[in-house]
Formats: C-alpha cells, structure tokens, sequence
C-alpha cells in the first residue's frame, strides 16, 4: 500500500512539474510577445497588409506604364517630324476622332496645318481653350502641341 502512494505522489509530482513548465513557457512567450509587440493575430495583419500593399503597387505600375504607351502614341501622333504612322487611334486617350492613314502622307500634312494653326492662333494672343474651340479639338490636345512646340524650339 505504501508502494502504491508513493507511486501516485510520484505521478502527481511529474505533472505537477509539467504543469509548471508548461504554465513557465507560456508567461516567457507572452513576455516576449509583450516585448515585441506582435502576436500571430498581429503578424497575420502585417502579412495582409504587406500584400494589401503589394497588389496596389503592381497596379500602379501598370497603370504607369499604360499611361508611358499613351504618351508615346500621342507624341508620335501629334509630332509633325514623325515618320511612323498614328495607327487606327487605338491608345491614344481621348482622341477618338484620329483620322486615318491614306498611305500618301495625307494625315503628316493634316498633322502639320493643325499644329501651324495652333501655333499661330496661340501667337495671336488666343488662350488655349479659345483655340481648341475655333479648331474643334480638345483644350488637352491644344496644350500637348504647345508644350511639344515649345520642346522642339529650344
């Protein structure tokens, strides 16, 4: 009998030290999760957001090389010295109402009356959206060929 409760003092001591270990690692992980700052709920968020983050910059990037194709479509369109041609329109922001390529140089000659008259209206004083509206072409595009005559010039 002696044997038997010896025996069951020595089961309770066991667990009764794993207990305690288990109770000491659990009070030193949350000192240290204390001292961090961060808990697996916390580490998660951080991991949403950094993808969060990550998705978003990959978008911007690609809505900034979208844009980078539309101003070189629009700077090759609007250039009188270009020697590619506009294409159908396509990529080219608002200008919608490109006219098309008849193989014979008609659309440079097109190109180059219209930034002659541009140029010649903003000589005259005209401010921009009076301009694009005499000519019937955008107030954007009046400024595009400005800012690009102004490039050329200097």
């Amino acid at each position: 009998m002696i044997a038997l409760s010896v025996a069951v003092a020595c089961l309770s001591l066991t667990i009764s030290l794993v207990s305690l270990a288990v109770a000491l690692r659990a009070r030193a992980d949350a000192r240290l999760r204390a001292r961090l700052g961060t808990s697996r709920d916390d580490e998660l968020l951080r991991d949403a957001w950094l993808e969060e983050i990550e998705s978003r910059g990959q978008a911007a990037l690609e809505r900034i090389a979208e844009a980078e194709a539309r101003a070189v479509a629009a700077h090759r369109w609007a250039s009188p010295l270009a020697q590619t041609s506009p294409g159908n329109g396509a990529g080219q922001g608002d200008r919608a109402r490109a006219e098309p390529e008849t193989g014979d140089g008609d659309a440079s000659a097109r190109r180059q009356r219209l930034w002659a008259s541009v140029n010649e209206l903003l000589d005259q004083g005209l401010d921009p959206a009076a301009v694009a509206q005499k000519l019937g072409i955008g107030r954007d595009e009046v400024e595009l060929i400005r800012g690009l005559s102004r490039a050329g010039r200097s």
